[in-house]
Order: C-alpha cells, then sequence, then structure tokens
C-alpha cells in the first residue's frame, strides 16, 4: 500500500508545481503587458492622445504621476550620493547647456575685497548636471566718465562729444573663475539657500585684488564644457570703502552695498 501511495503523491505534488508556475507564468505576462500598455500611453503623441479626451486625461495623469515618482528618487540620499559620483567620472560629459544665473548681490568686506552671491539655475530635469562660474568686471562707467567729464568741461569740449569719447573709450570687461565658499546671504531671496540641493541654490564666493576705493560693474555666467550661458540678465555695482574692513554695523547701515543697475535687458521675475 505504502508503495501504491509514493507514485499518486509525486503525481499530486508534480500537479501543484506545474499549476503554479503557470500561474507565475500569467502574473508575469500580465505584469509585461500592463508595462507595455503603460509605455506606450506615456510617449503618446499630442496629435493622438487628443483624439480622446479620456486618453489625454490618463495620459497626463500617468505623466505626473511618473514625474513625482523621479523626484522621490533623486531627492534620495543614496540616488545624490550615486549622482555624485557618476558626475565625477564623467567630467561633465553629462551635463547639458547651462543657463545664465539671476539675483546678484555683492557686499563689500574691504577696500578692495567683496562677497558675490548669485543662484544658479541649472535644468530641472538633469541630476548629473555640472557647471562652474565666471564673473566678468569692470570700472562702473559713471566712475569713468566722471573725471574726464570734469577734464572735459575745463577744456571747453561739448556735452555730446565727450559722452561719445566715454563711451569710445569705456574700459573692457575682465574675467574670472569663481571659486565657491559657504558664506551665507542674510538678504537671499525667497526658496534659496547656499546647503539646498535644488535647482534655486545660492551661491557665493569672495573677490579680492580688485582695484581699491573703486566703484565696479558686475555680472556673471555659467560654464561647462558644452560652452557659456549667456550673461546674467542683471548687473550689479558696488561702491568699495575706503576703510580697510567693513564690520557688521557698517554694512547694516548699507556701506559697500551693492545695486542692481539696468543693462537693457527685461528682468524676470526672480531678478526683481
Amino acid at each position: 500500500a505504502s508503495s501504491s501511495a509514493f507514485p499518486t503523491r509525486t503525481c499530486e505534488l508534480v500537479r501543484v508545481h506545474v499549476c503554479i508556475v503557470a500561474l507565475g507564468h500569467t502574473a508575469m505576462g500580465n505584469a509585461a503587458t500592463f508595462a507595455v500598455g503603460t509605455l506606450g500611453v506615456l510617449v503618446l503623441p499630442d496629435a493622438i492622445a487628443m483624439q480622446s479626451e479620456a486618453l489625454f486625461e490618463t495620459r497626463e495623469n500617468l505623466r505626473r504621476l511618473l514625474w513625482r515618482l523621479l523626484a522621490l528618487v533623486i531627492h534620495n540620499p543614496l540616488f545624490e550620493a550615486f549622482a555624485w559620483c557618476l558626475r565625477r567620472c564623467c567630467c561633465e560629459r553629462l551635463s547639458s547647456n547651462c543657463r545664465p544665473p539671476h539675483s546678484l548681490r555683492a557686499q563689500a568686506l574691504s577696500s578692495s575685497g567683496l562677497v558675490f552671491w548669485w543662484t544658479s539655475r541649472p535644468p530641472p530635469n538633469n541630476p548629473f548636471h555640472e557647471e562652474r562660474y565666471i564673473v566678468s568686471w569692470r570700472r562702473a562707467p559713471s566712475a569713468v566718465s566722471s573725471p574726464r567729464a570734469a577734464a572735459g568741461a575745463g577744456a571747453g569740449c561739448g556735452n555730446d562729444h565727450c559722452d561719445a569719447q566715454a563711451e569710445e573709450e569705456e574700459e573692457p570687461w575682465r574675467e574670472k573663475l569663481l571659486e565657491e565658499c559657504e558664506f551665507e546671504d542674510p538678504d537671499a531671496p525667497k526658496g534659496t539657500s547656499s546647503s539646498s540641493s535644488s535647482s534655486a541654490r545660492r551661491r557665493s564666493a569672495v573677490l579680492e585684488g580688485l582695484p581699491p576705493q573703486a566703484s565696479l560693474r558686475f555680472r556673471v555666467c555659467a560654464v561647462n564644457r558644452y560652452g557659456r550661458s549667456d550673461w546674467s540678465k542683471e548687473e550689479i555695482e558696488v561702491d568699495l570703502p575706503k576703510v580697510d574692513r567693513v564690520t557688521r554695523q557698517l554694512a547694516a547701515k548699507g556701506l559697500g552695498r551693492s545695486r542692481v543697475v539696468s543693462s537693457g535687458a527685461r528682468f524676470c521675475v526672480q531678478c526683481r
């Protein structure tokens, strides 16, 4: 009896195993079909999706859900560590084209040095983007033209002629690659921070060796292996003070604080 029961038991086990495998293949097939169908809806062009309101809404809902999932993954500490390693290894090859920074500000630290702040604008959908920043400066046109205007007035030249001569002899821009540092901006725009990992990150650098007690104009751009961005829409001017060191009390009174000057371009909402 025991010998006849063994083959029967074995056959039952084989049947159960076959059923489990069949169910597994069916489930995998359904999952694969669902994944392929979802992918097909996600990549539907507008010309097809807009033929049906339900299909268009389904595509938009799926895209929003996908972006939310990607945002959760991107802000995960493990993914950030992986992205940092990949950026170091790829040497900016995964970067996108640069966009101009905005919200420039500066505060004089001495008669020949200042701290410079700006907000970066990396592409929002590329966590592997890398860029550096170049500051360009020259003497403010008003500071250059005033001595010439006074000399011209003494010589009796016409105002139009002096203005044209000042424009022709305007100083060229000088450029320097910025070395970033952690310097908190007390007047940072809302939603920005020097410690933030988001796209609206506040950055800072210290500039030294500038012409002492000069009035200087600044602008900044981003750069990587794919080229430069446009210059920032706004330009700022700073009057370097005569004192050797600007204390907090002097800075609170406005000494050595930058001012936004018109550069002939309309400012975006973030730059106002």
